[in-house]
């Protein structure tokens, strides 16, 4: 143990750019010392990126173990002997210290400042780039501590050992070490993703690399008109009945099942309550960006602020559903060049709070959504979450139609003569059901009715259900069927 402060403070000392004149002996019991603090280091950051929930891989784990072997051997090809065991154990030391630094600005990030994720995901390349240009100097100067050289040779040398860690780092057939809903295996390395790229049958990969670059200014410039036409093609509002106008957020572009899943869940929505005429959408996909207003926070504000002056604010309600990849600050708005933001649950209630809207049911199907419960729960509000707010929810890929809230909640439980909690408690059950199923860890979706507004509702559901003639439900596809599991 006496062995481990001194690389620790010369592997301290590289990260700062400093070389260490006395470089401490390190033997080979103090290297796989330093190996298994590495491995047990990078297996805690994986834990902490990972979804609530997480599977732990015994598999992964070897892998990992695995890796950190590979890279120290390659390692081992730019020292002498004699430094060699001391330069390796100071380069796993770097590992432990950029795991630790890495996993608490993970941690504390989003609560300092919400926006970095998506910002992070914007400007990854320059990041990588950055950190990349950073690694190359700490091991310059680990380098120098151990066999010094000319500038220009220890320069190249360093430059060569991170590239040479990079190939085998992309060779090396890895797999995490906990494994959450995010998880593909067909692109969890370089071998598997070669093999479903060359053997796949879809073009999905293709097109993507080929879509045409989406042009921000002027989806930017777009948007006014855009959320102009929609607005504007709103019906008015009834006098001396409860109407109820909705708006829909499909938060994060790279997977279709979001916009599936909000188009169905108006579908569904229209069978229960009146919403026909009365309904926004904000989306943020490739397909649709010169057709739709984009799901940003600003619109999403003018949005409100336009049903605001349309809706009386008395007897109107309005049900605001909102589908995306999330996190405990928010719900993930992203379209790759034009949006990058998360929208929290304080947004979304300082909103509402501003333009008087207070009888509204708000509708989140994302992960960790139950955050939106607290801020947003009162007597006149209905709070409707896929997960609670240290949860994860599943089935975001992007061949589904549906998320499992939204396929449980919107396509089997919300039918004509359903009331919101009747549905609710419907859906949980089958959430329960399909998460045991697959093996996967409960989700928890959580929900607030408020009193006040669970009962100006009831009307409304009983005046649905009577003129509501059921031809839908008598559709040869689903007639007397079961509902499917996803």
């Amino acid at each position: 143990m006496r062995q481990l402060w001194p690389v620790f403070r010369m592997a301290l000392r590289a990260t700062a750019w400093k070389s260490t004149p006395d470089t401490p002996t390190q033997s080979l019991s103090g290297f796989v010392l330093w190996l298994v603090l590495a491995l047990a280091a990078a297996a805690s950051l994986q834990f902490v990126l990972a979804e609530t929930g997480a599977r732990f891989s015994p598999q992964g784990l070897t892998s990992e173990g695995g890796l950190l072997a590979v890279t120290s051997l390659v390692a081992a090809l730019f020292v002498r002997g004699d430094g060699r065991a001391t330069f390796l154990s100071a380069n796993l030391a770097i590992t432990v210290i950029v795991s630790a630094v890495f996993g608490v600005a993970f941690v504390t990030g989003p609560m300092l400042w919400p926006p970095i994720a998506g910002w992070a995901r914007t400007f990854w390349l320059p990041l990588l780039a950055v950190y990349l240009a950073w690694n190359i100097v700490a091991l310059f100067a680990l380098l120098n501590s151990v066999d010094p050289r000319t500038f220009k040779r220890q320069l190249a040398r360093a430059t060569g050992l991170v590239v040479a860690s990079l190939l085998a780092f992309a060779l090396f057939p890895n797999y995490p070490v906990f494994i959450d809903s995010r998880f593909n295996a067909a692109t969890a390395n370089a071998w598997e993703y070669a093999r479903s790229t060359l053997f796949s049958t879809g073009a999905t990969n293709a097109d993507e690399a080929n879509a045409p670059r989406i042009d921000a200014a002027l989806v930017e410039l777009n948007q006014p008109a855009l959320l102009e036409h929609a607005i504007a093609r709103l019906a008015p509002q009834t006098k001396g009945k409860t109407d109820i106008y909705a708006i829909g957020i499909a938060g994060w572009s790279q997977e279709n099942v979001f916009v599936r899943e909000l188009n169905g869940a108006f579908e569904s929505v229209l069978q229960t309550l009146p919403i026909e005429g009365r309904s926004l959408r904000l989306i943020n996909n490739r397909d649709s960006v010169n057709a739709s207003p984009v799901a940003t926070r600003q619109n999403f504000a003018t949005a409100v602020r336009a049903l605001g002056r349309i809706m009386d604010k008395d007897e109107d309600v309005l049900l605001l559903f909102v589908t995306s990849h999330g996190y405990k600050s928010g719900i993930i708005l992203w379209l790759p060049g034009v949006v990058s933001a998360v929208l929290s649950p304080i947004d979304v209630a300082s909103v509402l709070e501003r333009e008087g809207i207070k009888n509204r049911v708000v509708i989140v199907s994302a992960c960790h959504s139950g955050v939106f419960v607290g801020p947003l729960a009162d007597e006149n509000s209905v709070v409707l979450t896929a997960s609670d707010a240290d949860s994860v929810s599943f089935g975001c890929s992007n061949e589904r139609e549906w998320t499992y809230f939204g396929d449980a909640f919107f396509n089997h439980s919300l039918k004509p003569g359903t009331d919101l909690e009747g549905a609710f408690a419907n859906a949980s059950k089958l959430i329960s059901e399909w998460e045991a199923r697959d093996g996967l860890s409960s989700s928890k979706p959580t929900a607030h009715f408020g009193a006040v507004l669970t009962e100006k509702l009831t009307g409304i559901y009983k005046r649905g259900a009577a003129e509501e003639a059921s031809p839908q439900e008598l559709r040869p596809e689903t007639a007397g069927m079961a509902p499917a599991l996803p």
